[in-house]
């Protein structure tokens, strides 16, 4: 994938080259494999290229259309090429169609509309001469990054903050962001980021800039009413394995090396054994295991299915000091935005250098299957409002042995108080502040059904792939995720509930649909392991550091939280308690991600003294 850039003066005054050159050296962190850049009067383009696929060199350049009238950069996988191809009547073949010429082509043909024909993961920038116009756009899922801001005239777009902004030492938070972080449970915003000056353009959405005036639109949503209804299993289940299919094809196609993070779940096994099934070049996987902590461990699980697939190329990491926070203050590496998947950094950091040393240049991973099949206790709400009151019962008295309770705790917190409203987890937020936040998200209320609400939530939160993107990157090879493709997102969406959960029992048709490329065992797995062990252990060896650093912390400094009520939780976590609410770990994140970022005074007097 690639690092992608623009500069558009509206007053029309000269860009620089050097301008450009500048923006697209600091991108160089996640695309230094090929770099190039265009300029013409008061526009420019640039573009920093991580080759994931050699068959597809043209896409490192700035491409212009034969007339010379549009230019456009772009960090893209196109899926639906050969759909695209027909829909163009075009005479270029898959094979010669490289996927930023293909968005050119679409462009052209379609104009602003051409995003509603591209399926895959991107993120692009057109300049049109003859408009007048620069045209921005990024995929439904917003798989692939893009921000903006204005300085001097210029309109300036980045796939990396750092190369537009400064990142450290920063003076002044946008405190919007940082309410919506906590509030969304550590997941960015939409539109916010960290930094006053600097915004993101929204996932399916794209931009349209011309001297006068600036506009986004938005160009998908997930459609809270459309149902699909078949009329038996079989059918779910066929359609549910074409799109899976297409998904993982599309993400290892014309790749020569690809690892898998494999764990002994039903995520990454049905990636795992759809790529292998595939055939496509080499596949391989790398999985975490644990030799003290035997509860953590699923090698009993995973051998299943590298027995199943003859797999002699199994990488290890035995990661059971790989606990969270280890090494701090020093425990991640520097992100432009807090991610809660920075906490496991240790344990992470070994499986991309296996991957780097076999060669890999992706890597698959299985996050957001539990997203995009919605699981959460508070589907059992629909049969209550539709009067299903035996299959209610039936379902309540499941979920109060999988979650501990009574049978009229259930009831009540995940029927009754769901249905009123009143079942969502408090925050860690000061009163005032989450009300403020909820006002915002007023928009999510457009869901009245509260199972199918907490999916769509889930969807939302599911994006942490900024962190991913520099863990991955800046090491030569590219992290993507089949789960999020939009065709299966969309699908998973518009099924019945019992498609998803039935009988407590969750992804119940990929179970069905995966049998004989996954193995028996671990489709009939009742449960996950857990790795909780990982935070009571890093709490614990990192705590004497740690302490002294949220005593204060900065977020109740800026009025956004009680720090008393904050370090007590952290210190209950310590102490091997965990509640139901995890939105604390994102204040941990948050406030240790502010810490290393934030100005302060006495640095500055530090760097005078030294020098």
């Amino acid at each position: 994938m690639s690092g992608i850039a623009g500069i558009f003066n509206r007053s029309l005054k000269k860009v620089e080259l050097s301008e450009i050159i500048k923006i697209v050296y600091k991108l160089k962190i996640i695309g230094n494999d090929y770099q190039d850049y265009w300029v013409r009067d008061y526009v420019a383009l640039g573009k920093a290229t991580l080759q994931v696929n050699e068959r597809n060199q043209d896409s490192t350049n700035v491409l212009s259309s034969e007339n010379g009238e549009i230019y456009i950069v772009a960090d893209c996988r196109i899926d639906n090429k050969q759909e695209l191809i027909d829909l163009l009547q075009t005479n270029l073949t898959n094979s010669s169609m490289n996927d930023t010429k293909l968005i050119l082509k679409a462009y052209q043909k379609w104009g602003h509309d051409c995003v509603k024909y591209l399926i895959g993961d991107f993120a692009f920038i057109v300049w049109d001469c003859e408009k007048q116009q620069i045209f921005a756009a990024r995929d439904p899922m917003g798989m692939r990054p893009l921000f903006y801001k204005t300085i001097n005239g210029n309109f300036i777009f980045s796939s990396l903050i750092r190369s537009i902004e400064k990142t450290m030492e920063v003076s002044e938070w946008n405190t919007t962001y940082l309410a919506d972080f906590l509030y969304r449970k550590g997941t960015c915003s939409e539109e916010e980021t960290p930094y006053k000056s600097v915004k993101r353009l929204p996932k399916g959405s794209y931009m349209i800039v011309d001297p006068h005036d600036i506009k986004i639109n938005k160009y998908w949503d997930l459609d809270v009413g459309k149902q699909i209804k078949y009329k038996n299993d079989s059918e779910y289940e066929e359609h549910f394995r074409d799109l899976f299919s297409k998904s993982v094809r599309g993400r290892i196609e014309n790749i020569d090396c690809t690892g898998v993070l494999l764990s002994g779940g039903l995520d990454s096994t049905s990636i795992y054994g759809s790529a292998k099934n595939l055939a496509y070049n080499k596949v391989f996987p790398i999985s975490c295991v644990f030799d003290r902590y035997t509860d953590g461990d699923e090698r009993y699980y995973i051998r299943y299915i590298l027995d199943q697939y003859r797999e002699r190329d199994h990488k290890c990491v035995v990661s059971d000091d790989l606990w969270i926070l280890k090494g701090y203050p020093n425990f991640s590496i520097e992100t432009d935005e807090p991610n809660r998947n920075q906490l496991s950094y240790a344990m992470l950091k070994p499986c991309y250098n296996i991957a780097m040393e076999q060669k890999a240049k992706v890597l698959l991973n299985g996050y957001a299957g539990d997203q995009v099949f919605g699981f959460n206790p508070y589907y059992i709400a629909d049969f209550l409002k539709k009067f299903r009151i035996l299959k209610f019962l039936q379902e309540s008295s499941k979920l109060a042995k999988s979650y501990n309770y009574t049978l009229s705790g259930a009831i009540k917190e995940f029927g009754v108080n769901a249905i009123k409203g009143e079942h969502e987890q408090p925050t860690v937020l000061l009163p005032k502040v989450h009300d403020q936040c909820q006002e915002r998200y007023q928009n999510e209320n457009k869901i009245k059904n509260p199972g199918l609400r907490m999916q769509y939530r889930y969807i939302e939160r599911s994006q942490g792939f900024h962190f991913a993107q520099f863990l991955s990157e800046t090491n030569g090879l590219e992290t993507r995720y089949p789960f999020l493709d939009v065709r299966l997102v969309e699908y998973l969406f518009s099924l019945p509930i019992e498609q998803k959960i039935d009988d407590a029992q969750t992804k119940v048709l990929l179970r069905r649909s995966l049998r004989g490329i996954v193995p028996d065992e671990i489709l009939d797995r009742p449960t996950k392991s857990s790795t909780d062990m990982l935070i009571f252990q890093g709490l614990k060896n990192e705590w004497d550091k740690l302490y002294p650093a949220l005593q204060k912390p900065l977020l109740a400094e800026l009025g956004l939280i009680d720090g008393k009520v904050f370090l007590n939780q952290i210190d209950r976590y310590r102490h091997g308690e965990l509640s139901k609410s995890m939105d604390f770990f994102g204040a941990l994140i948050l406030e240790l991600w502010l810490q290393e970022h934030t100005y302060k005074k006495e640095q500055l007097y530090d760097k005078v003294y030294h020098f």
